[in-house]
């Protein structure tokens, strides 16, 4: 019974040896280290040597040996042998520090070494070799040898053959590490390795892409926003704050109410809107990576956009629509944002007089106690008499827009007297007059003159009033002013007030309480005529006069605009009482003796106070009895009864300057806000840098999927699970975000291409694992095809390659993986029915693929006859988000990516993978003949649909459609019809011939309250033959959906095609 204390060999036991360059033979080299070196040192021969044997083996062979090689059965110490077989002569190399020198002696006919034939010079010697010349049969003896060191010559080595390929197997590092890193609260972030920063011969790759997954798994657009963290500082005039109020108003709209701020609260009081102040906010904000950054702002009422004190956009009253977008590169690290936001100071017109409307000025004497104040009148139709001292005072005629000072300005003077006394008024520089006067007989005539004088405009004139003749005990006088009889007038130049008409009888002839006619007293025109209204048919002509009385006129809501004077004209046939409001009351007679026609009192025309306000005009019309009542006086026998018209004309005008004032309002009437988000680019995707070489030979690997001369910007990820193979090489076409939906399971593969250079002809070995399905091409032909749905996720294979450069190409998928369903909330609706039909007939020959959303033709690419890739934007390299591929029948794309050929049915699919809000839509639909094929607003998806191409050799010509649809029938009530004719090339098969096609569709859809019902017949006539009964499709749909709540709807629908 026997044992081994020290247990079986393992392969850990093996040993090999081999020679250096460098450090000459290196022995008790393990498997594992033999394979390290082998890698930076392809074609580096091993020396295995047991008590049977020594071999030379390269690495592959290396790899294979086991424990059993170990051992060993042959009997070294066999003693003498008698009959030992004789064999050929050989040449033994011994020491020189090296291994593998081999030659054969040269033996000449005479039994004498003449050389030796050198067939390899092995490696690692440092000095010449002892040789030796040994003849094992004991014949032959003697020869002296001397080896020698030749030159080293550099040479390029190849092993073009399929076992000279070195298949490495590099050992798991078993070092127990340097233990974790924690962060503030004690959690793992990662395993500690001080030689990242230490070693830097060791690549930190690996930490770059982990710190571009953590990047990209907490990125989130918008980026920032003016909410998400306090201001450094908000500064306005005399103050300097960090206090900023989120803010909201019903008047803004879904941008502003989500991000807008505001350096003041919501308030009621007035003034809290701060207008008229500029508020500067300030954010210090760390970028973290350099990259296009995205702006998008909005004010109310004006913002400025500033980054490190350079201006990049204004905002201006757009809180109601969408936010402005600016663009601009930033660079990592610190930044000034500022945003300046001013409220606009809220300003309204203000009307108001600073003139009075006055029909000019009276200078009155009272000589005696009597108190007439009639002793000498002196009356000016314009201007005014100031600074009355005694019997002397002033007067001026003040400047105006049409007459400024200096100018020569005429008026009309009267000077009256009832004195017993003869007075005097002299206006110095002007006139002297006196009076009463005097006949030739000696009797006093009453004073009343009446003359024009010029004046000039803005100049103070002194005034001497005196008693002449009469026993007076002394002069008083006094001033007033007259109702005012006319309006300033208006300027171009020094003009500050505006000229208004508030009322007009003929302006408002059709906005009084009863029908007016125009009129025309006697064709004679003037004021009345021009202006005159009557409560009458004015046309007709009577015999008598039966409106005779008063009549009431009534116009409601005039609008009087400030408080103020107001020139009112009126002229009447024959009297009226006008009223305006509560404001003033006028009675107007239009003859000074009733009846009398020849006695008329003209126009008045007085200036009144009315405050501002909406009044009603109310005017009571009185029309005497007598006469016949009309206007024409040339139809009246006047001798007989003369013509009693009715008239009434009525203007009201005023002058005022207007005025801007600023209005005090508070946040709540007149809010104040801004608002801006920054979105930011994805991080700069890190690119691997390339192998360095290592030894003899190329830099391995020769290539990966990390290599950066792809066609398409893929990305370096990792993930927990994975193998440290598959973490060291993967890429993702897609980033590893962490939103929803970004897996981009399900769908369309991805591809990506690289170009190769093999720097030698030979054999090669690709080796890829995948998560979850790939396919790799190497110029064109498949040479791994991996799926988990296989249960082959990894593999290898080793293939020749000629010198040059190769193509590969990797297809890629992710599995679809869901948890749910979602449903969309409208699971029925009529509108969309006919798009639901699968199979649709189109013309047979070559069709048009109609694109709506394709941005550019660049985002189109023809990839074979049967596929067809899109790109949501491929001014950053295509990379694919969806495709349009044919399933079955006997159909083509054409290169230029827009036609269809074909006959017969073909079955399509277009498919999408598209990251939601990341970048827009591939496509929003595309539409071959009838059949359509939309991307849908959802994350993944694809439609299939089958068209008939009809037979091959049917032509197409023109074609028209007509579509009525009628909404708003009745209540909850919609209609809609339609036909539609193409023509087709008659053509013989033997048993139809086929004409034009036809179709036809009609329908309906009602709702009333939360339900809705529909109908739709639809019938597709493929021919016009006489056997046409079996060459059409006949459909019908109906459906019925209710509402129950915002949220969810019930419906069922049902669609039967016969063909």
């Amino acid at each position: 019974m026997t044992f081994n204390i020290f247990g079986d060999a393992t392969k850990e036991d093996i040993r090999v040896g081999y020679i250096s360059t460098e450090r000459g033979y290196i022995s008790d080299v393990t498997i594992c280290a033999a394979n390290s070196y082998a890698q930076a040192n392809p074609g580096t021969t091993f020396i295995f040597q047991t008590r049977k044997e020594t071999q030379y083996l390269n690495i592959n062979e290396v790899n294979k040996l086991t424990p059993n090689d170990l051992d060993s059965d042959i009997e070294t110490c066999s003693g003498v042998e008698l009959d030992g077989k004789c064999g050929p002569t050989e040449v033994i190399f011994r020491g020189g520090g090296g291994v593998g020198a081999k030659g054969n002696p040269i033996i000449g006919t005479d039994g004498a070494v003449l050389g030796v034939d050198l067939v390899s010079g092995g490696y690692g010697y440092q000095f010449p070799p002892q040789v030796e010349v040994k003849d094992p049969c004991g014949i032959g003896a003697g020869p002296v040898t001397e080896a020698s060191l030749g030159e080293i010559i550099e040479t390029v080595q190849t092993y073009e053959d399929e076992e000279d390929f070195e298949d490495y197997q590099i050992c798991e590092d078993d070092d127990v590490g340097w233990g974790n890193r924690y962060d503030a609260e004690g959690k793992v972030i990662g395993k500690w390795d001080p030689t990242m920063y230490t070693n830097y011969t060791k690549n930190p790759f690996d930490k770059e892409v982990s710190d571009y997954q953590k990047q990209l798994q907490e990125f989130k657009n918008p980026w920032w926003n003016t909410r998400k963290e306090l201001p450094s500082k908000i500064t306005s005039p005399g103050k300097s704050t960090k206090t900023k109020y989120d803010v909201k108003d019903t008047r803004w709209g879904e941008f502003m109410n989500e991000y807008a701020i505001s350096p003041v609260p919501h308030s009621n009081v007035k003034g809290s809107d701060f207008a008229g102040k500029t508020y500067s906010l300030e954010w210090d904000l760390e970028v973290p990576y350099d990259g296009e950054y995205i702006f998008r702002g909005a004010a109310d009422n004006e913002g400025k956009l500033y980054i490190d004190n350079k201006q990049v956009s204004i905002y201006h009253h757009n809180f109601k629509g969408p936010a402005i977008k600016a663009q601009k590169k930033l660079t990592e690290g610190l930044h000034n944002i500022r945003l300046d936001l001013f409220n606009t100071v809220e300003r309204q017109k203000v009307a108001e007089q600073n003139f009075t409307l006055s029909g000019g000025a009276v200078l009155e004497l009272e000589e005696w106690t009597d108190g007439d104040w009639q002793d000498l009148v002196c009356y000016m139709d314009e201007g005014r008499f100031t600074n009355i001292v005694g019997g002397r005072c002033k007067f001026v005629v003040d400047a105006s827009g049409e007459f400024p000072a200096g100018t020569q300005k005429e008026i009309d003077v009267r000077i009256t007297s009832a004195s017993e006394f003869i007075n005097q008024i002299e206006i110095v520089d002007l006139f002297v007059v006196s009076g009463p006067e005097v006949d030739t007989v000696g009797n006093k005539i009453q004073l009343n003159k009446k003359f024009k004088q010029t004046v000039e405009v803005g100049k103070t004139y002194d005034v001497i009033v005196k008693t002449l003749v009469g026993n007076s005990p002394g002069a008083k006088l006094r001033t007033r002013s007259l109702p005012g009889k006319s309006l300033p007038i208006p300027t171009s130049t020094g003009s500050n007030y505006s000229k208004k008409n508030i009322f007009n009888t003929i302006e408002y002839i059709d906005k009084a309480n009863r029908p007016l006619w125009r009129t025309n007293v006697y064709a004679r025109g003037g004021f009345l005529n021009d202006n005159g209204v009557c409560p009458f048919d004015t046309t007709v002509q009577l015999q008598d006069n039966p409106y005779a009385g008063d009549h009431t006129i009534v116009w409601n809501s005039v609008e009087f605009p400030i408080d103020g004077q107001y020139l009112i004209e009126i002229e009447v046939d024959d009297n009226v009482d006008l009223k305006i409001g509560d404001q003033i009351s006028i009675r107007k007679e239009g003859f000074r003796i009733s009846g009398d026609g020849t006695t008329g009192t003209g126009l008045y025309k007085q200036s009144h106070y009315i405050k501002k306000g909406v009044y009603p005009v109310t005017a009571i019309l009185h029309q005497i009895p007598g006469g016949r009542f009309g206007f024409d006086r040339s139809q009246v026998d006047m001798s007989v009864k003369g013509i009693n018209p009715m008239a009434l004309a009525i203007n009201i005008a005023t002058a005022y300057t207007e005025k801007e004032v600023d209005i005090q309002k508070s946040f709540n009437e007149n809010p104040m806000g801004v608002s801006l988000t920054i979105e930011a680019p994805l991080p700069a995707i890190p690119q691997q840098p390339l192998p360095q070489q290592e030894g003899r030979c190329p830099p391995n690997p020769i290539w990966s999927t990390r290599f950066p001369n792809a066609d398409q910007k893929w990305h370096p990820v990792k993930f927990k699970g994975w193998s440290k193979y598959l973490n060291k090489y993967a890429m993702s076409p897609i980033p590893p975000l962490s939103s929803p939906n970004s897996d981009g399971g399900g769908g369309i593969p991805y591809r990506n291409k690289w170009t190769m250079n093999a720097p030698y002809p030979g054999f090669y070995k690709l080796k890829g694992e995948v998560d979850d399905i790939a396919k790799i091409y190497v110029d064109g032909e498949v040479k791994l095809d991996l799926s988990r749905k296989a249960g082959k996720t990894n593999a290898e294979n080793l293939f020749k390659l000629e010198e040059g450069n190769h193509e590969i190409e990797i297809e890629v998928e992710n599995f679809r993986f869901e948890k749910f369903k979602a449903v969309d909330q409208q699971v029925f609706n009529t509108a969309d029915w006919v798009a639901e039909t699968s199979t649709v007939s189109t013309t047979a020959g070559t069709q048009i693929i109609e694109y709506t959303g394709l941005k550019k033709s660049g985002d189109r690419r023809w990839v074979s006859d049967k596929r067809l890739e899109f790109d949501d934007n491929s001014e950053d390299g295509f990379d694919v988000n969806a495709s349009f591929t044919i399933d079955s029948g006997d159909a083509k794309f054409n290169k230029d990516g827009i036609t269809l050929e074909g006959n017969g049915e073909v079955t399509l699919t277009y498919s999408w993978n598209d990251i939601p809000g990341y970048k827009s839509k591939a496509l929003e639909s595309l539409s071959i003949g009838g059949a359509t094929w939309t991307q849908l607003n959802v994350r993944r998806g694809s439609e299939t649909h089958t068209i008939d191409l009809g037979a091959g050799d049917t032509g197409v010509g023109s074609g028209y459609d007509i579509v009525l649809r009628s909404t708003g029938v009745a209540d909850g009530l919609d209609l809609f019809a339609g036909f539609s004719e193409i023509e087709q090339t008659a053509v013989s098969d033997g048993s139809t011939t086929q004409g034009d096609r036809t179709a036809y569709v009609w329908g309906a859809k009602y709702a009333v309250g939360s339900v809705t019902l529909g109908y739709q017949y639809l019938r597709d006539n493929v021919s016009g033959s006489a056997d046409e009964a079996t060459r059409y499709y006949e459909n019908d749909h109906y459906g019925i959906t209710f509402n129950v709540s915002d949220d969810l709807s019930i419906s069922y629908g049902s669609h039967e095609s016969d063909r």
